[in-house]
């Protein structure tokens, strides 16, 4: 671990943080950050959003190889992450490290940017848990069991208010559960991992024994629709079969890199876990690498099972001929339903993602509560924005903050349109800040990287910490083109970019304001961004 200056005395430390302790205790074991970044990459989300858009919208793409790219990417990352994350074991993420090693006004302008997204992407977990696993499953059901009411409650939940209530609920019961204890969250954590793992393990096996002829004949049974003319009438309204080809499979790969950036998420709970360095590294690349294989097989076995042009037709359908699509929206989970077209396997799929899907929501929350605790110490939030529990040893100001404003973002998903990775934009600009500090880190704050385990790191006399920071910067900025010039995914439409600009001016200037109102309390917030944060 690295060592921290202790201040000169006690007048002096009250000078510098709100308090001696954060009050958080350390909790996590190796086991558990491991859950933490898998459950935060999603393989329910990755699978969804990979088969349905994908094929649909990419004709042309490998989704098996835009994964396995976006993993290698991601895994450069971590790596870079990882030795930020024992440099300084403490958490609060991004704005820990930018604070210390750039400047804190562009740590708390950027996180403040970060903070904000991932309550957002937190929503779109929820809607998520409600399309891809609530409506599908009662989609499948009506199917099987030829029940009117159960499919209706599946196109009702689909609708904008079933999405936006049951949403709703879902956030205040994901969001509230680390109210009473990260011991307790990891145990409940390590529970819903079974589910997903057991129920991840009966899909696979299901894909891999199942045949193309059996989805045929089931879907042609259970939705009276002709597989074939599902696939023809696609074409004739202009999606084009081109067969794998490099350039949408690059392009593409900024869908599988969506969940594979929860990956390194566990920096934002460094000071939560009992072996920072194995925890970590266990943690972030154990996480990445075995998720980008899984989503890798999930496209192989779809491609096998379902077919390639199937998988974009009946997705392109629903906005060119809705009668030759599905009347609930075909997720993955739909269509392996009714590959099974029976009731107890279809609800342990569903089971699998919905597990999934749900790891995204509290965890999400849970990075973003962490770094408004360190904006608190550092004076530059409420200092109640960083109250934690004596009993609980919970952020509760925090927590509610995140999951009140969550809710609030539910409603922009059910009712507008906002860009699903848009937002990524916010992400890759405040992790490519870290970055580059990471560069420049070792020379910057020669002191501070010297009492780090990584100093002894290096090749050529280069600290490989400024290796991997630069290869992560490059891939950041390699993303960020793809995204720009990509208006599927993002695009640069000024509606979609000026709230990302607008949050970080509005982070900046929040900063400039609380700087000098602590000045003006005699305060010299300056003073902590000397040292590391408080543990």
């Amino acid at each position: 671990m690295a060592q921290t200056t202790e201040p000169a005395s006690a007048g002096s430390a009250q000078q510098v943080f709100t308090r001696r302790s954060s009050g958080l205790i350390r909790t996590a074991g190796t086991y558990d950050v491991f859950i933490f970044n898998i459950g935060l990459i999603s393989v329910g989300i990755a699978v969804a959003l990979n088969q349905f858009i994908g094929p649909a919208f990419y004709p042309g793409a490998n989704v098996a190889l835009s994964s396995l790219i976006a993993t290698a990417g991601m895994l450069v990352v971590a790596v870079a992450y990882y030795m930020w994350s024992i440099t300084f074991p403490r958490s609060g993420g991004n704005y820990v490290y930018q604070s210390r090693a750039i400047s804190p006004g562009v740590a708390f302008a950027t996180t403040f940017t970060e903070s904000i997204v991932l309550m957002f992407y937190a929503a779109l977990a929820a809607s998520l848990l409600v399309s891809v696993g609530l409506s599908s499953f009662f989609g499948v059901l009506g199917f099987i069991t030829e029940t009117e009411s159960l499919a209706d409650a599946a196109i009702w939940l689909g609708e904008p208010f079933g999405l936006f209530v049951i949403g709703s609920l879902v956030i205040l019961f994901c969001g509230l559960l680390p109210l009473y204890g990260m011991r307790r969250y990891f145990t409940f954590q390590r529970g819903m991992f079974i589910v997903a793992i057991v129920g991840t393990v009966v899909t696979l096996a299901v894909m891999l024994l199942g045949s193309r002829e059996t989805f045929v004949g089931n879907f042609e049974e259970l939705t009276g629709l002709e597989y074939a003319r599902v696939i023809d009438t696609a074409i004739s309204n202009g999606w084009a079969d081109v067969g794998y080809a490099a350039g949408p499979t690059i392009a593409f790969l900024v869908w599988p890199l969506l969940p594979l950036l929860g990956g390194i998420q566990s920096i934002g709970i460094g000071g939560e876990i009992k072996n920072v360095s194995k925890g970590q590294f266990m943690g972030m690349l154990g996480s990445i690498a075995s998720a980008g294989l899984v989503f890798a097989l999930f496209a192989v076995l779809a491609n096998k099972t379902f077919g390639y042009e199937f998988q974009a037709a009946v997705v392109f359908n629903g906005d060119v001929a809705p009668d030759a699509t599905t009347p609930v929206t075909p997720y993955f989970t739909l269509l392996a339903g009714i590959l099974t077209n029976n009731v107890v396997l279809t609800v342990l799929i569903v089971a699998a993602f919905v597990a999934w899907i749900y790891f995204w929501i509290p965890a999400e929350l849970i990075y973003a509560q962490r770094t408004m605790v360190a904006w608190s110490f550092d004076r530059l939030g409420p200092e109640k924005l960083g109250y934690v529990s004596p009993r609980f040893h919970t952020p509760v100001v925090a927590i509610l903050v995140t999951v009140i404003l969550s809710v609030g973002f539910m409603w922009v998903i059910a009712y507008t349109t906002y860009g699903t990775l848009v937002l990524i934009y916010g992400i890759l600009i405040c992790w490519g800040a870290t970055m580059l500090g990471g560069v420049f880190f070792p020379w910057l704050r020669k002191d501070m990287f010297e009492r780090s385990p990584v100093s002894r790191w290096k090749v050529g006399g280069i600290p490989l910490m400024s290796v991997f920071c630069l290869a992560s910067l490059a891939f950041f900025g390699w993303v960020f083109y793809l995204l720009w010039n990509d208006p599927i995914a993002a695009g640069h439409d000024p509606i979609d970019i000026w709230p990302i600009v607008a949050m970080t001016v509005a982070g900046a200037i929040w900063y400039g304001v609380t700087r000098w109102y602590r000045q003006r309390q005699g305060l010299r917030v300056e003073l902590a961004f000397r040292e590391i944060p408080i543990e």
